[in-house]
């Protein structure tokens, strides 16, 4: 992409894949909602759009979550997956040159998430994120495992986004020390592969499942230093800030009923003292 990107001399970029098609408008319509706001703030902005997965019904649960978040919710789930996915990515020029480009491997030995890297990048210099509400692209599934992402280590995608996190929310100041939510293999990758200096800033995981809960602590000594964390019950935690490191969508709305009983006990505020990171 990036020397497609340098041979190219347009003032506006349009992202598509090779197995990817896009509808015929697809372009006007990007174009129209980038330069909605301005040509000033055009130049910090990426549009993207909805999208429908060929073959129909593949990766569903993340293209109805994608396809599905509202203008705030682009940002305020950041944390979660790219919330404008890259294969609909429409931007001025600026936004490339800003963010330094794709981030490349020379050697090839590592598959690195380019696009979140690069997603990332853009949000920690001011970017900007909006999506037409149609459908423009046929976003091609391959489900033999030969396509590059399915070939990216879910740790490699975990730090990537625990980086993003741990410079725009883990260093202000409300988040000294903070609560995880979940101490199952999601939370509890989240607080092993924290930075030494954010780590210790978990003052407690907390759950629902009972099992987990008489185990007290989790405890963990093969990093350094080693993790020695009290887990509770959702309802006993007394103060946040919070993370969220279960996936919603998955338990008949049981956890989202749990998340909102707390956020509102405890009035916690979405993007602020509160996100979801899973």
């Amino acid at each position: 992409r990036n020397v497609g990107v340098r041979q190219s001399h347009g003032k506006y970029l349009c992202f598509l894949d090779a197995d990817d098609v896009m509808m015929p408008t697809r372009m006007c319509d990007q174009l129209a909602c980038l330069l909605e706001d301005g040509e000033e703030l055009s130049k910090r902005t990426i549009v993207g759009s909805g999208y429908r997965r060929i073959p129909e019904g593949s990766t569903w649960h993340y293209t109805a979550w994608c396809n599905n978040l509202t203008k705030e919710q682009l940002y305020l789930q950041q944390y979660r997956e790219l919330t404008v996915i890259q294969p609909t990515w429409f931007c001025h020029r600026a936004v490339f040159d800003n963010a330094g480009g794709y981030d490349e491997n020379p050697d090839r030995t590592t598959i690195i998430p380019e696009d979140l890297l690069f997603f990332h990048r853009h949000l920690d210099r001011g970017g900007r994120l909006k999506r037409v509400e149609k459908e423009l692209i046929l976003y091609r599934h391959v489900g033999d495992g030969s396509n590059i992402s399915s070939k990216i280590h879910r740790k490699v995608l975990l730090r990537a986004r625990l980086r993003a996190f741990e410079r725009r929310v883990l260093s202000t100041a409300p988040w000294r020390t903070f609560v995880v939510w979940g101490a199952g293999r999601d939370g509890k990758s989240f607080v092993s592969e924290l930075c030494p200096e954010f780590r210790g800033a978990v003052r407690a995981m907390c759950d629902v499942d009972k099992r987990k809960i008489d185990r007290k602590w989790y405890v963990n000594g093969f990093v350094e230093p080693p993790v020695k964390v009290p887990v509770v019950h959702f309802r006993d935690v007394t103060s946040g800030p919070v993370v969220c490191c279960v996936s919603m969508g998955r338990t008949g709305g049981e956890l989202e009923q749990n998340v909102a009983w707390l956020v509102k006990r405890l009035g916690l505020v979405e993007g602020v003292s509160f996100f979801h990171f899973s």
